[in-house]
């Protein structure tokens, strides 16, 4: 498996006001692209008010990663928000399998 978290914020070129806070427009967003991909999971990691939400995306297989990209895209375009970072979620290794 792997994992990146995205972190989210508002696109400076977007004026048109919007009531849906930053949060509503990104979980929409996110769930929009993962639907269908019943191997996909996310979780938001920041509070709701965060004007820079925070969401952990879990793909069971490396191929998703490019599909998932592609529909977040899309789906982001009417919302003026935008990816700001991506950034892989480190595995720490468990004691056993660490070799001496």
């Amino acid at each position: 498996m792997l994992g990146l978290v995205f972190t989210f914020e508002q696109d400076p070129g977007y004026h048109q006001a919007l009531a849906q806070s930053h949060a509503g427009r990104v979980l929409g967003a996110v769930s929009s692209a993962v639907n269908g991909a019943e191997t996909v999971h996310f979780e938001e990691i920041t509070e709701g008010g965060n004007p820079t939400p925070k969401v952990a995306v879990i793909f069971s297989d490396l191929n998703q990663i490019d599909g998932f990209t592609a529909r977040l895209t899309l789906a982001l375009q009417p919302t003026g928000i935008r990816v700001r970072d991506v950034r892989a979620i480190k595995q720490e290794r468990p004691a056993a399998d660490v070799v001496a």
